[in-house]
């Protein structure tokens, strides 16, 4: 009996312990973003990183530097914001969702903005080169090669118009290319031409001939849209064409100086630079120029500035011998009057004694 009294007390010691002592409890715990705001994260971050990349693509960065920094914050905030808590709760996902979609509208306010400027751009590249090869002549030495880089404006043209921007873009591009091998071309045409004009080709035969392969595979490679080799062979074709130039100008600079030099003697010898002294003093100014070109071994403008003072000096000369050749047809003919006025006198005077008589 005491037993059994002592065992219900212990039995009620411990139920009035449990009952006194608080039990502890967990905090709530943030319930997840779902799937459908997952993805939903997803494809905002996506479609920000593809309005970011078109931006890029398309020099927006260039054209808006300080918009385009700081749509830039506004992504790397948002990339930052999902990367570290987005998906621990739907309130987070969500701010990231925004983050993202603010920064997403930002690339592409400035995307449309750089779009017409960038065309404009591409547009007054092309005219500018094109211009070049119109004052080059293009249009009468090769119009056939013209042709094809005027059909590929047109094509970008209408790509862009039909706002399949990426094509416009790769085509316009490929039309600024192709006006530039064309350029290159006719600058080495042009060199070509001054070679056989001043018949330099046989001071460096071998450097002409290669000349010319490099001119005929550039050519050929841009009727093959090869347009890297065109642009390499046209550049080789200019380096051996001036090195022919070079070698011609070497040759004829001192065979110019001294034909140069032998006329102004010459002028000077029958007194040019005073019966012709407007001539002769451009002559003159030519030849000390040449001179000074040709110490500094500017070799092709000496060349041009002496070749000018001889043809000065030359026409000094003539128009000098001419003016005292005149002169001594006009002295002449005086002298005939003069002599046959004399003779009028005497005629005169023998008549006027014969009817005194």
């Amino acid at each position: 009996m005491k037993k059994c009294i002592i065992a219900c007390i212990f039995v009620l010691i411990i139920n009035t312990s449990c009952k006194s002592t608080p039990q502890e409890t967990s905090p709530p715990v943030p319930e997840g973003p779902g799937q459908a705001l997952l993805n939903e994260l997803d494809s905002a971050k996506n479609n920000a990183a593809e309005a970011r990349k078109k931006c890029i693509d398309f020099d927006g960065p260039l054209y808006f530097p300080s918009d385009w920094e700081a749509a830039d914050a506004q992504y790397s905030a948002a990339d930052l914001l999902e990367k570290t808590n987005a998906r621990a709760s739907e309130e987070n996902a969500n701010r990231a969702i925004a983050a993202f979609k603010l920064a997403e509208q930002s690339f592409i306010n400035i995307f449309n903005l750089t779009i017409p400027l960038l065309a404009q751009a591409k547009e007054d590249e092309i005219m500018s080169l094109r211009a070049e090869l119109m004052k080059k002549g293009a249009i009468k030495l090769f119009p056939e090669y013209l042709e094809p880089a005027d059909n590929a404006a047109l094509e970008a043209y209408s790509q862009y118009e039909a706002s399949d921007l990426y094509k416009a873009k790769e085509t316009a591009e490929k039309t600024v290319l192709m006006f530039k091998i064309l350029n290159i071309a006719s600058d080495a045409w042009l060199l070509r031409e001054e070679i056989i004009n001043w018949n330099f080709m046989g001071y460096d035969l071998d450097n002409f001939e290669s000349g010319d392969e490099k001119l005929s595979g550039s050519v050929d490679a841009y009727m093959e849209n090869k347009f890297p080799v065109a642009s390499e062979n046209a550049e080789e074709a200019i380096q051996k064409y001036n090195l022919v130039l070079s070698e011609g100008w070497i040759y004829t600079v001192d065979i110019r100086a001294s034909m140069a030099e032998a006329e102004r003697q010459a002028a000077l010898d029958i007194k040019t630079d005073v019966a012709e002294r407007a001539m002769f003093n451009e002559g003159e100014e030519f030849y000390k120029a040449a001179l000074e070109a040709h110490e500094a071994n500017n070799l092709e403008d000496a060349s041009k500035k002496y070749l000018s003072a001889e043809a000065l000096f030359v026409a000094a000369s003539l128009s000098a011998s001419d003016k005292r050749r005149i002169a001594a047809e006009t002295i002449s003919e005086a002298n005939t009057r003069i002599e046959k006025s004399e003779e009028v006198v005497k005629q005169a005077e023998i008549l006027i004694e014969g009817d005194s008589e």
